[in-house]
């Protein structure tokens, strides 16, 4: 059986039809709470008289085909449909934050003259390979590893 779907979250506005009546003006409702796959929803109408919002639960879309031959949970129930002037929203994941916008990658690192003096140095000051790869990224500019740093260092004469 094809389930229906339908995208509302929660705190969306949306029309209540009260016994599924389409003649009578729609009472106006807050979602509550929406399932996950199907729009079955939990709504807090709020009518033209009413001092206080009347729960509903289980109220399903119009178009729901589950509703066709239940007659009976329309009476009950009602049903819900969108604001005129509001269309679908695609379903979202609340608990996932937005997207951070790209890093910029580095530039690998270059072997020049000047790159290998100041690792060089570093190395004779008693600097750990991971500690030259962060300095020397941050001089730089350059992505530079401690890999690279090490294999640079043991290509270095014992002297130097």
């Amino acid at each position: 059986m094809d389930r229906f779907e339908k995208a509302v979250p929660p705190t969306r506005m949306c029309l209540w039809f009260e016994g599924g009546d389409t003649v009578r003006t729609p009472y106006l409702a807050f979602v509550v709470e929406a399932t996950s796959r199907e729009a079955i929803l939990e709504l807090a109408v709020l009518g033209k008289s009413m001092v206080a919002f009347r729960l509903k639960h289980g109220v399903r879309h119009k178009d729901d085909p589950f509703l066709t031959p239940r007659p009976e949970h329309v009476k009950d129930n009602g049903f819900w449909d969108y604001l005129p002037d509001l269309v679908p929203v695609q379903p979202t994941q609340p608990d996932k934050p937005p997207a951070d916008p790209p890093i910029p990658a580095r530039p690998e690192a270059t072997d020049s003259p000047e790159n290998r003096d100041r690792v060089k140095v570093l190395a004779a000051e008693g600097k750990s390979s991971p500690e030259i790869a962060i300095t020397m990224s941050e001089e730089t500019g350059e992505t530079w590893t401690h890999q690279r740093i090490g294999a640079m260092v043991r290509q270095f004469p014992s002297g130097e």
